[in-house]
C-alpha cells in the first residue's frame, strides 16, 4: 500500500510527545492522503488521517510517500478535532471506523487534545472518554494503550505485572507438579546426566530443578498456545485447525492438553511441544491453571516482542544462579542487534547458534534477514534458515517459543532449534533439518565395522553464519566426561593445555569453523568476554585458530566502560565479527557510551562505512578505535590488541625492552593457592605489645578473651566431659551465636587432638597466656596487605613505615623444647586460620589493582629490601645488593610512576570494572616494555632520582591528588608540577621530544574521562 505525504496541521506538541514516548521501534506522520479507487467518487480522492503510527521495521519511508505490504505496519490512527468539541459523536466515530477499514488497521483514537477515547475493531465495548490537562498525560495515555495492549486487551497490563504473575504462576504449579515423581518428570524432560553434572551439586537441588522444569516448561506452553491464537484470529487465519480459547478447558489438565494437541499435530511446533506436562498434573490444579489462563488471555506477540518477554523470562523463571554455573548469560536485546547488523549482508545466510540460551541473537538474526530482505521476507523461510542448540532443555524450548513467535500468524512446522550439547551437533541427529529427498540418501548410507554391524552415518550441520554468546564456564568447573569432549576439539588443532587456565568459550571459538560450509564465504559472530584475548593462554587458541583457518578478523568492538557487558554478566565484554578469507584491516572499536544511548541502526552503518572510507572519524561521539592490517593484526599476540590508537605509546616506547633484558631485577607475584606455613600477626587474637632488638610481646585481645570465656563456660557448665567430645554436640540449651562459635571452638580442638596428646591440649588450654614472647627469629617483618594502612606514607617510604610480622611455623616447630612449638600449634589450630604464601624479598612493587578514579600511586618503594607477601601485589626483587642495582632500581621506580608508564598500564591493563584494571607479573614480562636504564646517562639518572624523590618522598598518600588532577595540574601548572618535571627528566634521558608531553597528558586525561571510568 502506498500512503502519500500532504501538508501538516497544528497538533505538534502531541506529536512530539508521541514521539518521545514511543521511541525509535515506532514511526509518527501527520496528515496522510490514502487512494482508494473503490471510493474515488465518494471522498473524492483524498482521505486524510491526522496521525498515523507505524511499526517502522514494516514500512519504507520515501520522499514523499511510505509504502508497505505487512498490513501489520499500521499500529494506529489518531484523529483530532476543535478544541471543546465532543468527540463522542455518532458523525466522528464513523469517520474513525472507516480510516481504520480503509487502511485494514485495528486501534484508533479520538481526541480534541484535552479529551481522548479509545476505540478497537475485534474488541466490543471499548469506547472510553478520558480527560486530561496536560498534553504530555494525554500523549501518555495513547502510547500506554499501543504499546501495552496493542488493541488485544481490554485493560492496559504492564510488564512488570505480566512477569510477577509468572513468577507466581511457577511457584503455584510446582506444588502440583510435585505430585508425579521425578523419575517421570526425568524422562519427560529428557534431561540429560552431563547437564546435571554441570548445575546440581546435591541430589536435592536436582530434585528441586526437575519440578521446577516441568512448571516451566507447562507455563512457556501455554503462553506460546494463547500468543498463537491472538495472532491467527488478528489474521483471519483461525482455521485448520481452529485453535479455541485455552479457557474452555476450564483449567482441568488433560482438556487443556487436547487442546494443544492440535497445535502439535496439526501445526506441528514439536519443538516445543513435545513435552506433554499437563496429563502428569493431577485435576486439583484446575483453578491454579484456570487462573494462568485467565491472567495471561490476550496477550499478543507484539507486546511479547516490543518487552523481549521470552528474554525476561529466560532471566526470571531459569535462576540465575543455575545460568551463571553454566556462565550462559542472556545477550542484551541492544548488543544482539547490532552483532546481528554487522553479520548478515544478504539476508539469505543460514546462521547457526549452537549455544542460543533463550535465543536472543536468533531472534535478531531473523529480524535483520527480514530487514535486508524486505517485501521478499517469508517467515516460513526465514525459519528454516535459523538453526539453533541449547543444553539446556528449558533454554532450547524459550529460543523455540522466541523464534516461532516473531510471526505466529504464518506458522511454519520447523522451529529448527533442539536440546544437544554443542560439541555433538556436528554428528547429531538432524533428521528433521532435512528435505525427504536427502533423508532417502542418508537411509542408504550404510557402513560395516569389524564386527560386521551396519550403522548410518549421519552429515553434520553447516551454515553461513555461526552466531554466538558461548557460556564463559572455566575449564576446572568441566566435568570429566565434558573435558573428554573438549579434548577432541581441541587435537584438530594439536593444542595442549590444562585445565586450570582454560575456558569453555576457548573450545566454542575452535570449534565454530567446523559448521561453516566448506571452502566459502562465512562468518563467525561472538559475544565474548575481554579475557578472550586479554589472557596468556587465549594467545595460543588464535594463533592456532588464524594457522589451520583462512579466518580474518573484520570487526572487535569493547563495551564502553560505563556499561561494561553486552549480557546480563558482570564481566567485561566485546562483540567480535571473523570473516573467512577476509583480508581488509580489522577494526578495533571502543564504544563510549551506552548502548541505550545509541540509534544501532545509525551506529552499525557508520562502523560497516569504515570498510569504504578505510579511515576511523576524528570526531566520533560514537566510538574511538584504530585499524591495524590484517596480517599484522593475525601475527600479534592477542593481548597486544588494543583498541586505542597506539601511535603516541608505540613512539614513546621506540627504544624500550621488555623485562626480560632488565639484568638488575627480577619480577614476581600473584597468588598462591598452595597451603603454607604463614600466618600474620598482630591479628584478630593477638596484638602488638612491645617491640625488642631480639624478641617481640604480643598481647591478648578482646577476641581472645571472649573465646577463653566461652572455653570456660562449656568446662564449667559440663566438667566431667571433654572440651573436643562436644564437637557437633553443642546443648541446645545455649543460644544460636554462642552454639555457633563453640562449634568452631570444639571442632579445631578436637582437629589438634589428632597431632597432640589429650593432656598436652587441657594443659594448653588451661594456660592460654595473658601475653606470649616470640624471638625475631621465627617472624618476618613485611609490609602490611592492606594499602589503606600506608595512607600516611609517601611511595617512597621515610623510616616510620608500618608493618606486620609473619610467623614462619615451619621454623617454630624446630624448637627442641617445645615451648613455641605448643603455643604455634594452639595460635594455628585454634586461635587463627588465616595463612598466605611465603613473603619474598623486595624494594619495588605496586598492587595487582588499581583503582583508576581513586588511586593516588602505582609504585611503592622502599630504600631498604622489605618483605611482602605475594598476594599483596607484583613486586620487583634485586637481582644482587650492589649499589648499582640500588641506582637502577630507584630508576625503574621513577619510571613506573611517571606518565608514560600510567599510560601505558591504562592501555594494557585488563578491566575488572568501569574504574579497576588490574596488571600480573606474566603482563609485565609480556605486554610491558621498560627503558633501556643501563644506556642512560649518570647526569640524567641523577637528575630522575632528584625529581623522583621530589615528587615521591614529599607528600603522603593521603595527601596526593589522585591521576586525573595530577595529569590536569601538569598540564595547567607547568611551573608547579611535581609529576611535569619528574616527566621532563625522564623525557629528556630517552631523548623523547618534550612537546609530546602536552599530547601524552591529553591522552590519559581522555582515558581518566569519569564518564568512561566511573
Amino acid at each position: 500500500m502506498i500512503i502519500k505525504k500532504t501538508e501538516v496541521g497544528d497538533r505538534g506538541p502531541l506529536i512530539d510527545e508521541l514521539k518521545k514516548l514511543l521511541g525509535k521501534k515506532f514511526h509518527v506522520e501527520e496528515e496522510c492522503s490514502i487512494k482508494h479507487q473503490e471510493h474515488f467518487i465518494k471522498y473524492k480522492g483524498r482521505d486524510q488521517p491526522d496521525i498515523l503510527i507505524f511499526y517502522r521495521d514494516l514500512i519504507k519511508i520515501k520522499e514523499k510517500t511510505i509504502e508497505y505490504e505487512d498490513k501489520r505496519a499500521v499500529v494506529a490512527v489518531i484523529d483530532t478535532k476543535k478544541a471543546g468539541e465532543d468527540i463522542t459523536k455518532r458523525s466522528h466515530f464513523g469517520q474513525l471506523i472507516q480510516y481504520l477499514f480503509d487502511i485494514k488497521a485495528k486501534h484508533g483514537f479520538l481526541t480534541n487534545l484535552k479529551d481522548v477515547a479509545s476505540h478497537h475493531l475485534e474488541i466490543e465495548k471499548l469506547r472510553r472518554k478520558t480527560s486530561f490537562s496536560d498534553i504530555k498525560d494525554l500523549a501518555f495515555w495513547i502510547v500506554e494503550c499501543i504499546t501495552e495492549h496493542y488493541g488485544h486487551l481490554p485493560i492496559p497490563i504492564s510488564i512488570e505485572r505480566i512477569i510477577n504473575t509468572l513468577d507466581n504462576s511457577m511457584e503455584n504449579l510446582i506444588f502440583y507438579v510435585k505430585s508425579e515423581s521425578v523419575d517421570v518428570w526425568e524422562e519427560i524432560l529428557k534431561i540429560r546426566d552431563l547437564e546435571d553434572e554441570m548445575l546440581y551439586k546435591t541430589e536435592e537441588e536436582k530434585i528441586a530443578a526437575r519440578y521446577r522444569g516441568a512448571a516451566f516448561i507447562a507455563l512457556s506452553q501455554l503462553l506460546f498456545y494463547i500468543v498463537l491464537r491472538a495472532s491467527r484470529v488478528i489474521h483471519e487465519q483461525n482455521f485448520d485447525p481452529i485453535l479455541r480459547r485455552l479457557i474452555i478447558s476450564n483449567g482441568v489438565p488433560n482438556q487443556i492438553q487436547s487442546l494443544l494437541n492440535d497445535v502439535k499435530e496439526d501445526i506441528n511446533y514439536k519443538a516445543i511441544y513435545d513435552y506433554e506436562v499437563f496429563p502428569h498434573l493431577p485435576d486439583s490444579a484446575n483453578e491454579t491453571l484456570k487462573k494462568i489462563i485467565e491472567n495471561l488471555e490476550g496477550l499478543s506477540n507484539e507486546l511479547v516482542i516490543q518487552h523481549d518477554l521470552i528474554g525476561l523470562l529466560f532471566q526470571r523463571l531459569i535462576p540465575f544462579e543455575l545460568r551463571k554455573k553454566l556462565a550462559a548469560y542472556y545477550t542484551k536485546p541492544l548488543a544482539a542487534e547490532l552483532l546481528a547488523r554487522l553479520t548478515f549482508e544478504t539476508g539469505d545466510e543460514i546462521v547457526l547458534d549452537p549455544a542460543c540460551g533463550s535465543g536472543t541473537l536468533l531472534v535478531h538474526s531473523y529480524l535483520q534477514k527480514r530487514r535486508l530482505k524486505g517485501l521478499n521476507a517469508k517467515h516460513h523461510v526465514l525459519i528454516s534458515e535459523i538453526m539453533g542448540s541449547d543444553i539446556s532443555v528449558f533454554a532450547s524450548i524459550l529460543a523455540s517459543v522466541n523464534l516461532a513467535i516473531q510471526d505466529p500468524g504464518k506458522w511454519t512446522n520447523k522451529v529448527n532449534i533442539f536440546n544437544e550439547n554443542a560439541f555433538n551437533l556436528p554428528k547429531a541427529r538432524i533428521e528433521r533439518f532435512l528435505p525427504k529427498s536427502v533423508l532417502e540418501i542418508i537411509k542408504k548410507l550404510k557402513a560395516q565395522t569389524s564386527d560386521g554391524t551396519e550403522i548410518v552415518e549421519r552429515p553434520g550441520l553447516i551454515s553461513d553464519v555461526v552466531i554466538m554468546n558461548p557460556p564463559f564456564t572455566r575449564g576446572s568447573r568441566l566435568t570429566p566426561q565434558e573435558r573428554d569432549i573438549l579434548l577432541n576439539v581441541s587435537k584438530i588443532y594439536n593444542l595442549k593445555h590444562g585445565w586450570r587456565d582454560w575456558n569453555l568459550y576457548s573450545s566454542f571459538i575452535l570449534l565454530a569453523p567446523e559448521f561453516l560450509k566448506l571452502e566459502e564465504k562465512g562468518k563467525i559472530s561472538l559475544v565474548l568476554p575481554y579475557a578472550a584475548i586479554s589472557t596468556k593462554y587465549m594467545e595460543k587458541v588464535w594463533e592456532k585458530l588464524f594457522k589451520q583457518t583462512k579466518l580474518g578478523v573484520k570487526y572487535i568492538i569493547n563495551a564502553s566502560l560505563t556499561e561494561i557487558s553486552f549480557s546480563d554478566s558482570s564481566e567485561q565484554e566485546m562483540l567480535m565479527v571473523l570473516e573467512r578469507g577476509y583480508l581488509k584491516p580489522c577494526k578495533l572499536i571502543q564504544l563510549t557510551q551506552k548502548l541505550e544511548n545509541y540509534d544501532i541502526e545509525e551506529l552499525s552503518k557508520i562502523i560497516i562505512n569504515l570498510e569504504e572510507s578505510g579511515n576511523f572519524p576524528t570526531d566520533s561521539t560514537y566510538f574511538e578505535g584504530h585499524q591495524i592490517v590484517q596480517n599484522e593484526f593475525k601475527a600479534m599476540k592477542s593481548r597486544e590488541w588494543s583498541f586505542s590508537p597506539p601511535g603516541i605509546l608505540e613512539l614513546l616506547q621506540r627504544d624500550f625492552v621488555s623485562s626480560k633484558e632488565l639484568d638488575f631485577v627480577v619480577i614476581g607475584g600473584g597468588n598462591s593457592s598452595k597451603p603454607v606455613d604463614y600466618f600474620w600477626i598482630p591479628n584478630k587474637y593477638w596484638e602488638l605489645d612491645y617491640e625488642a632488638d631480639t624478641e617481640i610481646i604480643f598481647k591478648q585481645t578482646l577476641e581472645t578473651h571472649k573465646l577463653i570465656q566461652n572455653i570456660n563456660l562449656l568446662k564449667n557448665t559440663f566438667p566431667n566431659k571433654q572440651i573436643y567430645d562436644f564437637y557437633g554436640n553443642i546443648p541446645n540449651s545455649f543460644s544460636e551465636d554462642l552454639k555457633k562459635e563453640l562449634e568452631i571452638i570444639s571442632e579445631n580442638i578436637w582437629i589438634l587432638f589428632s597431632k597432640i596428646s589429650q593432656k598436652k591440649v587441657e594443659s594448653m588450654l588451661s594456660k592460654i597466656p595473658e601475653t606470649i614472647t616470640i624471638p625475631k627469629k621465627y617472624l618476618v617483618k613485611s609490609l602490611p596487605r592492606k594499602l589503606r594502612i600506608l595512607e600516611n606514607q609517601p611511595p617512597i617510604f621515610n623510616d616510620n613505615y608500618p608493618y606486620i610480622f609473619f610467623l614462619n611455623y615451619t621454623e617454630l616447630c624446630k624448637d627442641t623444647s617445645e615451648k613455641y612449638f605448643i603455643w604455634g600449634e594452639l595460635l594455628r589450630g585454634t586461635l587463627a586460620s588465616w595463612v598466605c604464601a611465603p613473603p619474598r624479598s623486595a624494594s619495588l612493587f605496586f598492587p595487582v589493582k588499581i583503582r583508576l578514579n581513586s588511586m593516588k600511586t602505582i609504585a611503592l618503594y622502599s630504600p631498604d629490601l622489605l618483605d611482602s607477601a605475594r598476594v599483596a601485589g607484583v613486586i620487583f626483587i634485586p637481582a644482587n645488593s650492589s649499589l648499582q642495582t640500588k641506582e637502577s632500581m630507584e630508576v625503574l621506580f621513577a619510571y613506573l610512576t611517571s606518565s608514560i608508564f600510567l599510560y601505558d598500564y591504562i592501555q594494557k591493563g585488563r578491566v575488572v570494572s568501569g574504574a579497576l584494571r588490574q596488571l600480573f607479573s606474566t603482563d609485565l614480562h609480556s605486554l610491558m616494555k621498560f627503558p633501556n636504564i643501563r644506556m642512560i646517562s649518570e647526569e640524567d639518572k641523577e637528575i630522575i632520582l632528584k625529581e623522583s624523590k621530589e615528587h615521591n618522598s614529599k607528600v603522603t598518600l593521603k595527601n596526593r591528588p589522585i591521576f586525573s588532577s595530577m595529569i590536569s595540574n601538569a598540564l595547567n601548572n607547568r611551573e608547579s608540577s611535581k609529576l611535569r618535571r619528574l616527566d621532563e627528566a625522564i623525557f629528556k634521558a630517552l631523548n623523547i621530544p618534550s612537546a609530546i608531553l602536552d599530547t601524552l597528558y591529553k591522552e590519559i586525561l581522555k582515558e581518566l574521562n569519569p564518564d568512561r571510568i566511573k
